[in-house]
């Protein structure tokens, strides 16, 4: 009985000690407090998904594009019409996303007067796969765009070109670089 008991109280002990440690890293970094870092950190953001396809050999995909008002975005989906699906979808099913323009709707110029609108246009190789933008960051003169892939194990085998609609909460330079990292 006491063999039990102490091999019971072993495993409870070491299940608790391991874990505590498991899975987690802290980092004791301190944030960047620049007027610059200040003034153009995100408050937020929030992204639409929306499949557009329309396949072009001549672009090198991740495509990413600012969009300071509502004259901006209308020349946005005037040159690009053509080469991808921007049409309505009023009732999307389960398998399709909102259309492109349904989803314009909401960028007005009362959205412009506090908001950006960030474009990111990506292709892959299965219209199975899908993302979720984890986190917008501006460190470093550089804003970092963070989007997740979820590649299901069995995928169609069909093209699909997505346009992200990320909204930020803050003003965005003409001149800022951006970077996607994907996970």
């Amino acid at each position: 009985m006491k063999k039990i008991i102490c091999l019971i109280t072993a495993l409870t002990l070491s299940a608790g000690l391991f874990g505590c440690s498991a899975g987690k890293t802290v980092t004791d970094t301190a944030p960047d407090t620049s007027p610059e870092a200040t003034s153009r950190a995100p408050a937020g953001f929030r992204a639409q998904y929306i499949r557009t396809d329309g396949y072009n050999d001549e672009v090198k995909y991740p495509v990413v594009t600012v969009v300071n008002s509502r004259a901006e975005l209308d020349s946005y989906i005037e040159e690009n019409k053509d080469m991808y699906y921007f049409e309505r979808r009023e009732l999307p099913d389960n398998e399709s996303t909102p259309g492109f323009l349904n989803a314009c709707d909401a960028y007005d110029d009362a959205f412009f007067e506090n908001g950006t609108l960030v474009l990111v246009l990506l292709e892959e190789s299965s219209g199975s796969i899908r993302h979720e933008v984890t986190n917008t960051a501006f460190s470093g003169g550089e804003w970092h765009i963070s989007i997740a892939r979820d590649v299901p194990e069995i995928g169609t085998d069909d093209m699909a070109q997505w346009h992200i609609l990320i909204e930020l909460e803050c003003a965005v330079g003409e001149n800022d670089i951006f970077n996607v990292v994907f996970s």
